[in-house]
């Protein structure tokens, strides 16, 4: 489930967020953060047994909103068209050797794989309350998805 990626584990192959391969468009989720909050950046976790591999990410977006309603529609395949959802950036997960993907491990990836690979927000990033990931590629370039773990920090708006 969902919770697994702030349940505060890591690098545990099995305690991850998993949306299965075989999906016919590419996996998107919505996080209700509980808060408005001004993010200034992320740590994303990789399942640490197929690191830099499988359906780990490899390029992606987050989008935000503070609009309840439109958070909550997740069957809308056309939610990127509303003005409500507004895309806060573009990620991509690099490996340290630059090795392509289905290579060997080096033991920098493996240390950064396992401390978690760091992004940050553009500063012209509105605060929201809801985000979502969307998935553009994995390192196998499958259309499914998994997340061992997230952490988000910021300044919470009041």
């Amino acid at each position: 489930g969902m919770e697994r990626m702030w349940d505060g584990i890591t690098n545990v192959d099995n305690n991850i967020y998993y949306i299965q391969n075989g999906n016919e468009i590419l996996p998107y989720f919505t996080i209700d953060m509980g808060v408005k909050a001004k993010l200034s950046r992320f740590r994303m976790w990789q399942r640490v047994d197929y690191m830099f591999a499988l359906h780990n990410p490899k390029l992606f977006e987050w989008y935000g909103t503070n609009d309840a309603t439109v958070a909550a529609d997740a069957e809308n395949l056309s939610w990127e068209n509303n003005p409500a959802w507004i895309k806060i950036m573009d990620g991509e997960s690099n490996k340290p050797s630059g090795l392509p993907a289905g290579a060997p491990l080096t033991q920098e990836d493996a240390l950064y794989g396992r401390a978690g690979e760091e992004f940050e927000f553009p500063l012209d990033a509105p605060p929201v309350r809801y985000l979502r990931f969307k998935l553009r590629s994995t390192w196998s370039g499958s259309p499914g998805v998994h997340i061992g773990e997230l952490t988000f920090w910021g300044q919470i708006e009041k």
